[in-house]
């Protein structure tokens, strides 16, 4: 993933470092709606994250994954992998090298967009 500018001043990314690595599986793209701020992008997909309104936000990319849902992904998606020419011994094998920074990511913004929730 890399982050927008937008997102250096928004606040669930404020601080968050600007290049990391994160687990998506989609074919779908879509365009940003109207008024809409990009915050994340992939040399796959232009739009990987966005808020829309001072509260909405949308992600395309997994902070939530645990490395079973990773194996999961890899077992049920296999024939997928396979059509793409990619190896799924890979994705599983890179696990530790991505998962423990992502999971750090995630805990702080979803952390953050929790703490925005009015009571």
């Amino acid at each position: 993933m890399q982050l927008t500018q937008e997102a250096q001043t928004d606040r669930l990314w404020k601080g968050i470092e600007p290049v990391f690595t994160a687990y998506h599986w989609h074919g779908d793209l879509f365009q940003l709606p109207e008024g809409a701020v990009p915050l994340a992008r992939s040399e796959q997909t232009e739009h990987q994250a966005f808020r829309y309104g001072p509260h909405a936000y949308g992600f395309l990319f997994h902070m939530e994954v645990t490395r079973k849902i990773i194996g999961e992904m890899v077992e049920t998606f296999s024939e997928e992998l396979k059509e793409c020419r990619i190896d799924r011994r890979e994705i599983v094998g890179k696990v530790e090298d991505y998962l423990p920074r992502l999971q750090k990511i995630g805990g702080v913004v979803f952390e953050r967009w929790a703490k925005s929730i009015p009571k």
